[in-house]
């Protein structure tokens, strides 16, 4: 496989990106090139990028060291997983080929771990009889995901929610009204001006105030950075809910390969009333589904709060060899 800078990833994002849309398996969102280019020295650690690239695929990976000395294969995307590091047509040749070019390089690394594989594809097989010449091989489960069909629109996407669920949204939308809250969505815009605006709204939230959010350190960095990202490749969902021209809440998103990815919503914490966070992700939704750029809503981590907007859990695993 020929070795790549992140530079040359960059500027071949756009037929990196077409592999990973023709995946069936993967995390699509999570493994294209706006989220794992935005990943190192932000959510990921500083190394030495493992990049490559084959008439079997890609691999993207980083090399890094820990606290310890041990020198860490692993994925470009540290902080959660999602990305899977083998993208291509042939997970056979692809999982033989990555096996090689570690073998080639034996003598500059001593784990591999590997995150975001299909728990049921047969990427994992592959690397299972991969030469990894000896090695302690281990499989070990991964993240897992909240994910729901957008079959038959908002509408059929409703139906197959709980009565309860559907009336709290009914709800949202009756409190929006009366409290005159008007939504602005953006597909397009100056990304500098917007991530201003999220973070305005960030920082009067819940999250912000007790510093869980997006609002600084390296996951305000991650998506400074990706967000322009997904502004220049058209993938950008951004909603506001604003009264009287103030931003009251954002619901951030993306479509990538079929799937609306929910990426960070906050509201303003003296507005807890309205349901704002209900509000913005229902009309998220609604956009999506008249654009018809998507097939799925992968709402990321699973959680509780999450599941009821979601209908399968979808679970990758991780590879551990040393």
């Amino acid at each position: 496989m020929k070795p790549l800078t992140l530079a040359e990833l960059e500027a071949a994002a756009e037929e990196y990106d077409a592999a990973v849309a023709a995946g069936d398996d993967t995390d699509r969102f999570c493994t294209a090139s706006h989220w794992i280019l935005s990943a190192p020295g932000s959510v990921s650690s500083w190394g030495e990028p493992w990049l490559r690239r084959g008439a079997a695929g890609w691999a993207t990976a980083l090399l890094r060291r820990t606290a310890g000395g041990v020198r860490v294969v692993g994925s470009l995307e540290q902080m959660w997983g999602f990305a899977c590091p083998l993208v291509g047509p042939d997970p056979e040749r692809l999982a033989q080929a990555f096996a090689q070019d570690l073998a080639l390089r034996r003598r500059e690394w001593d784990v591999v771990h590997l995150c975001g594989l299909p728990a049921d594809g047969p990427l994992v097989g592959a690397l299972a009889v991969a030469p990894f010449h000896g090695r302690l091989f281990e499989v070990t489960p991964g993240i897992v995901r909240n994910v729901a069909s957008l079959r038959g629109g908002l509408d059929g996407y409703l139906a197959r929610r709980t009565r309860v669920h559907r009336k709290a949204l009914r709800r949202a939308e009756r409190l929006g009204r009366e409290a005159g809250v008007v939504l602005e969505h953006h597909r397009t815009g100056d990304p500098e001006a917007l991530m201003a605006r999220i973070q305005e709204v960030e920082l009067r939230s819940w999250k912000g105030q007790q510093g869980v959010g997006i609002e600084a350190g390296r996951m305000r960095e991650f998506y400074t950075r990706m967000l322009p990202r997904l502004e220049r490749a058209g993938r950008l969902r951004l909603v506001f809910a604003q009264r009287d021209d103030r931003d009251l809440a954002y619901c951030l998103g993306g479509v990538f390969g079929g799937t609306l990815r929910g990426l960070q919503q906050s509201y303003d914490a003296e507005q807890a009333g309205l349901s704002l966070g209900s509000l913005c992700q229902l009309h998220l939704l609604r956009i999506t589904c008249m654009d018809g750029d998507a097939e799925r809503y992968d709402l990321g981590m699973d959680k509780d709060y999450k599941r009821h907007w979601a209908e399968r859990r979808v679970q990758t695993v991780n590879l551990l060899a040393r």
